[in-house]
């Protein structure tokens, strides 16, 4: 069975377009977990609607705990031994579950499945993030050479439950994934990224993300920094290195606190895939981190570019 987690905040806009995208997924054996995280705008009511009119729906009514709460009370109610997450003001492509779910199937050793994102789906900056059909077996390969660091999503995977035995989504935390997603990777087995599906990752003004503040970006720069304190030759990756750089700038931008991101030479400065990295690789160089950031600060037009 597959089990697809909804958490639900006040997005009555969006809430049957999202469960519309689900229930006509071609999947068997699927069930559908709404958590209602204390929903004040009918979005509760509109729950209980879709969970009167399709069997395969359940909902969770709780107070307001955050969207790690809900996910992991979605977890400990789901059946499935297979589980994934969408969020509610998000949707998916048609037909997207059912070949994941035959890959599973296929490939016993595979404990994470990720499949195509559209981010930002409906602005301006939207993009779409494809995959070759790829299997990685260890945490750093898929990370480094996969550029796992680039889509830390938990929307766009499907997972084996048994991974969240021991894992559960940090409560309070903000860019929740970043801080999750490498801890399911380095327990699973394999990983594999397929070319098929899309999930539709939905630009949204009012969200976590869109409206991060000085103390949300500090806890995303902390989830990668947790990941280089266990594999500190990471930071040897030059496109790596510049990501964290990146992070560093726009937290340091937002609070103005003493850079963390470990000084080094960044040599073959031609190799680095971003045009904007490479130069703010050879300002590293020349003026270190701390001064880049400050730069950042305080020019505008450089700072955009961080973004």
């Amino acid at each position: 069975m597959l089990s697809i987690i909804v958490p639900i905040y006040n997005t009555i806009d969006t809430i049957d377009r999202c469960l519309n995208s689900l229930v006509k997924q071609d999947v068997e054996d699927m069930e559908i977990i709404l958590v209602d995280d204390g929903s004040n705008d009918g979005s509760q009511l509109k729950c209980d609607e879709w969970k009167n009119n399709y069997d395969c729906i359940s909902v969770i009514h709780k107070t307001n705990g955050g969207l790690s709460d809900a996910r992991n009370n979605g977890i400990q109610k789901a059946r499935g031994e297979l589980i994934t997450f969408v969020d509610a003001d998000d949707f998916i492509q048609e037909n997207t579950y059912r070949p994941i779910v035959e890959y599973f199937s296929i490939h016993p050793e595979y404990d994470i499945v990720e499949y195509p994102i559209f981010v930002n789906f409906g602005s301006e900056n939207e993009y779409v993030t494809k995959f070759e059909n790829l299997t990685y077996c260890s945490f750093k390969d898929y990370w480094i050479n996969g550029k796992g660091y680039n889509h830390s999503y938990a929307c766009n995977k499907v997972f084996r439950k048994r991974l969240f035995q021991d894992v559960k989504f940090p409560v309070g935390v903000v860019f929740e994934d970043l801080h999750t997603m490498p801890k399911l990777m380095k327990i699973a087995k394999c990983l594999a990224t397929v070319n098929m599906g899309v999930y539709y990752y939905c630009c949204n003004d009012k969200g976590i993300t869109a409206n991060a503040n000085a103390e949300a970006l500090s806890m995303m720069l902390d989830a990668y920094m947790q990941v280089v304190k266990e594999y500190p030759d990471m930071l040897n990756d030059n496109d790596f290195y510049m990501q964290l750089i990146n992070r560093q700038i726009m937290s340091y931008v937002a609070d103005g606190k003493k850079p963390v991101i470990p000084q080094k030479h960044i040599y073959n400065i031609k190799s680095i895939d971003k045009k904007s990295y490479r130069w703010k690789a050879r300002i590293v160089n020349i003026c270190g981190i701390t001064n880049l950031c400050r730069i950042s600060k305080w020019n505008d037009k450089f700072r955009k570019l961080v973004y």
